[in-house]
């Protein structure tokens, strides 16, 4: 499978399979009873429609990104480690990238990103850690993003046609027009099963889009996989890699508890949106991870409410290395 964000090429070889073909294929996985397949099995199938397809990578420019784990009844964390990726043995059914027993890194481009991701209840208590790079900013020179062409994000407004191959005239007469047709197929398929939204109890169907992320990761240059937050309509940007590349990156910063204390409707879309408190925030983590809190109500002014929130930068996503020279 073809992962090149170089200007000099983008490898294109979709030739050994016919649109007929691929179109039987895909239904054939679409309809696939995932309960009875391994991540193995699954992974042999993707591999033989993605095989040779170009990805869209992005070189991706940030300061920190966001982690959120909900709280046991009155539990304060007391470490970082608690809110950083989660130790393989815990790790009993599959996610979104995951497989049972494999940790990941996973985070989001924003404060409200993460905290959606829990899909949290009235009551309930959510603690959002800010991860900032270790150096004023990381640059991650590849980075796939998969369903771009659905994300609503801000950080890619600045998109232009030609910034995105689904869009881009220079890429479609590259590939030839059966070899897009080809190509949209497969990036129709990648899109829906990283943007299908999926019950606790269904947890097997994320497999095919774990199967997927295992064909990355397998790549030694691969940095992150990009896509769209499910849980905020696609407004957000999830972003996931190996728990090497999160250490290599970044570090724990500061730690905020939030609580969900109601709900509320914005006044023209009409949708259902939890009201939120903060509770309170840390004052310090040392560098072997330990959290020291401030008292409740201390330190949670607007400002800093809002320097929270906006507390870290992405640059460069909009900034895509051409597919032709």
């Amino acid at each position: 499978m073809t992962n090149q964000n170089s200007k000099q090429n983008v490898a294109i070889s979709l030739d050994d399979i016919s649109l007929t073909e691929l179109e039987n294929k895909i239904t054939i996985l679409k309809s696939s009873d995932f309960r009875g397949l391994s991540i193995d099995q699954l992974r042999e199938m993707i591999a033989e429609i993605i095989d040779q397809c170009p990805l869209q990578p992005r070189p991706l420019r940030l300061s920190g990104v966001y982690r959120a784990r909900k709280n046991c009844t009155t539990q304060i964390f007391t470490n970082a480690s608690d809110l950083w990726y989660p130790p393989s043995s815990v790790i009993k059914t599959y996610g979104r990238l995951n497989n049972v027993g494999q940790s990941l890194f996973y985070a989001a481009m924003g404060a409200e990103t993460a905290f959606h991701e829990l899909r949290p209840k009235i009551g309930e208590v959510i603690t959002v850690l800010i991860a900032r790079t270790k150096d004023d900013y990381a640059l991650m020179e590849r980075v796939p993003f998969v369903g771009i062409e659905r994300s609503r994000s801000e950080a890619l407004h600045h998109l232009r046609d030609e910034d995105i191959f689904r869009t881009s005239t220079k890429f479609r007469q590259q590939l030839g027009d059966n070899n897009y047709k080809k190509w949209l197929l497969i990036d129709d398929y990648l899109s829906f099963i990283l943007g299908k939204e999926v019950l606790d109890s269904e947890d097997y169907l994320y497999k095919p889009s774990v199967a997927f992320a295992n064909l990355l990761f397998s790549y030694p240059k691969l940095d992150a996989i990009n896509y769209p937050s499910v849980l905020t309509q696609n407004h957000g940007i999830n972003i996931c890699m190996l728990p090497e590349k999160a250490d290599f990156y970044f570090k724990p910063s500061e730690v905020w508890m939030i609580k969900v204390d109601g709900e509320d409707v914005h006044p023209v879309t009409k949708e259902k949106l939890p009201r939120i408190i903060f509770l309170r925030r840390s004052k310090h983590i040392s560098p072997e991870g330990n959290i020291e809190w401030m008292q409740e109500g201390e330190g949670l002014t607007q400002e800093e409410i809002r320097r929270f929130i906006g507390g870290t930068k992405v640059e460069n996503l909009s900034e895509f290395p051409k597919p032709h020279s």
